[in-house]
């Protein structure tokens, strides 16, 4: 398994962008189907794909999204979904298929109907039209675009045989023998080795935090609590709040000037240099004064090397200030997370600087999304 392999998987997840839940839905299972179903997948040395069935991807499809939309909670899925409005293509024709198994027991019965062969007469036009609905949108919409982002192409991680079977109006979909109809379809060979060993770190199946909340919530006494807030508690940093409220009030009455445009701020927000989603860190080297309208713009990309090289200045300027405030806090942070003890007094900012853009260039190369600020995109 090549790692080369492995930031290409991790840049496609991180770059591409994402209108609704479409790709994570079509990642997930084409991970399932290789780990769950891999006496269905089909090795193509000769053409270096590997072959799924698409039906099997589509009905889970309908697993992954019946709890969601069968929810007493209305459950956005795409950006400005609501009830009324720009709401996901499938949704219309799943509440239609959810309302006929609200009283045969919900998606347990559905499953188990599908897993047995047996799926009711009753339902066949309303899951026909949902099946229909779905293996269109994942042929139109995240099948054609993911990888977009990384490979400037359509259809680069996933694509159809254009193999399916017309679906007369007397076919009945009863379960797993009959997903053939919808035909197959491909992946790149190469992703094999990286979906079958780490497709469940990925998921989040197996990752260490899962399985740590698993093990805590089969103890007797955690019964009291959700796996959900369990969760939560062991992705807090214990330093979050705290330095963020420390780093304004070392500000308070200075003069402030954006650290990526140069420019005087009335009202500012304090930006992560290395974003908090890819690196959970609020260090004080790592929180840095921004326009409000830059620091949405610069979400949670990196900024490049051409950047942070403009910027250096005003980012070495906070950093004075913070070290002048409370040098042994400054250093001791800045040292076990950025630069280790390795550097003397002499240029000590411009070193720790310096590995600052080498940090940043590990995180682009690992498939993270690279900023680089203009006037033009930053807004401001």
């Amino acid at each position: 398994m090549k790692n080369k392999y492995i930031i290409e998987i991790n840049s496609i997840i991180e770059r591409d962008s994402k209108d609704s839940t479409y790709k994570f839905a079509l990642l997930r299972g084409i991970i399932d189907i290789i780990i769950e179903y891999p006496q269905l997948v089909i090795t193509d040395k000769e053409n270096n794909r590997l072959i799924l069935p698409f039906g099997l991807l589509v009905f889970s499809w309908i697993f992954y999204y019946y709890p969601v939309f069968s929810s007493p909670y209305f459950i956005p899925q795409k950006n400005g979904e609501n009830q009324i409005r720009n709401q996901l293509a499938i949704r219309k024709p799943f509440n239609d298929f959810i309302k006929l198994y609200e009283h045969r027991g919900g998606i347990e019965s559905f499953y188990n109907d599908f897993k047995r062969n047996r799926i009711p007469d009753d339902v066949q036009k309303s899951l026909k039209k949902l099946v229909t609905k779905i293996a269109t949108t994942i042929k139109t919409m995240p099948m054609k675009y993911l990888g977009y982002s990384y490979f400037g192409s359509y259809n680069q991680v996933a694509w159809h045989n254009n193999d399916a079977k017309n679906i007369s109006p007397g076919f009945s979909f009863r379960g797993y023998e009959s997903t053939d109809i919808l035909g197959t379809f491909n992946i790149p060979l190469k992703y094999f080795p990286v979906f079958e060993n780490l497709g469940r770190y990925i998921l989040g199946n197996s990752s260490l935090l899962s399985k740590w909340t698993d093990f805590t919530m089969n103890l007797k006494t955690a019964r009291s609590q959700d796996n959900k807030c369990f969760y939560e508690l062991l992705l807090k940093s214990p330093n979050t709040e705290r330095n963020v409220r420390y780093v304004k009030s070392i500000l308070k009455n200075r003069i402030i000037y954006c650290v990526w445009s140069g420019k005087k701020l009335n009202d500012y927000a304090l930006d992560h240099i290395i974003p908090f989603s890819i690196w959970p860190n609020n260090f004080l080297w790592n929180l840095l004064p921004s326009s409000k309208s830059i620091n949405l713009n610069k979400s949670d990309f990196i900024p490049e090397k051409e950047t942070l090289l403009k910027s250096k200045e005003r980012i070495l300027y906070y950093w004075d200030i913070y070290s002048s405030t409370n040098e042994t806090l400054f250093s001791q942070e800045i040292k076990y997370s950025l630069a280790g003890f390795s550097y003397g007094a002499d240029r000590f900012f411009d070193n720790c600087f310096d590995r600052l853009t080498e940090r940043c260039l590990y995180f682009i190369k690992q498939g993270c999304r690279p900023w680089n600020y203009t006037i033009q995109n930053a807004g401001g």
